[in-house]
């Protein structure tokens, strides 16, 4: 703690009255001690003491901001909008859409007060974070409430996120995600240098139910890659056994059908 006791203690019982007057006895109080009490503030959880705060100079640091969002109650980000934060900032990388896509009430209330469900993040100096926008944050969360909220609140369609699901790590029922996204328009057999069409990448990233429901919704079983591979030479590049033979038994099934 890098700010006086006596402001602390206020901030420890929510006393705006002897905040303000402790604040007034320190006129020579640096701005960061004043941004290190809001993150103090924000752990506390009195929302009347950070916009207290905020008025007297305090400045939003990327502490700060998860803090309150962390605490998932929309009071708090109220004073942050009274005291002039844009609510769709990117100072910090991602935006509170992105942060808020596990969050389901604060989500909506983002959206309800003006956040905008298509801002995208922000690569900031150092980081290893890829710039995407809040539907490929929400379509590899583990649940899918993200991407109804986002796509009701008019999120723009992002055939990318349909690549993004199928990678995510969390193995859960992935097919929830894809079959939101294509309901919405997702692009089926949209075709990339970087991983050809999503049944290509399905095959890679050794998704076998991803890949049944691809099928079922379309998906080209002639299309080649940047390789010049179609789906079913790379599950044998790959050594997909089992996918290789998924995709001979539906590509049979199309030639009886024809």
């Amino acid at each position: 703690m890098d700010f006086p006791q006596e402001i602390k203690n206020s901030i420890d019982v929510g006393s705006i009255e002897d905040l303000q007057r402790n604040l007034q006895a320190a006129p020579n109080l640096h701005r960061r001690q004043l941004s290190g009490a809001l993150v103090y503030a924000m752990e506390k959880g009195f929302p009347e003491v950070v916009g207290c705060l905020l008025h007297h100079g305090a400045k939003l640091t990327y502490w700060a901001f998860a803090k309150a969002l962390n605490r998932q109650d929309p009071a708090f980000i109220q004073e942050l909008i009274n005291h002039g934060w844009d609510i769709n900032f990117t100072e910090f990388g991602t935006t509170a859409v992105h942060r808020a896509i596990s969050k389901k009430d604060l989500l909506i209330w983002l959206l309800e007060h003006g956040a905008n469900p298509n801002t995208r993040s922000r690569r900031t100096k150092g980081s290893m974070l890829t710039e995407r926008n809040p539907l490929t944050s929400a379509s590899i969360s583990e649940d899918t409430f993200g991407l109804d909220i986002l796509l009701h609140y008019g999120a723009v369609m992002d055939d990318l996120a349909l690549f993004a699901t199928i990678e995510a790590r969390l193995q859960k029922d992935r097919v929830r995600h894809v079959k939101i996204l294509l309901d919405h328009g997702a692009n089926v057999n949209k075709w990339t240098r970087k991983w050809g069409t999503p049944l290509h990448y399905a095959v890679q990233r050794n998704r076998k139910d991803i890949v049944r429901y691809l099928l079922e919704r379309g998906a080209d079983l002639k299309t080649r890659d940047l390789l010049q591979e179609t789906p079913s030479e790379t599950a044998v590049r790959y050594g997909r056994t089992e996918l290789l033979e998924i995709l001979s038994k539906w590509g049979d099934k199309e030639i009886a059908t024809t």
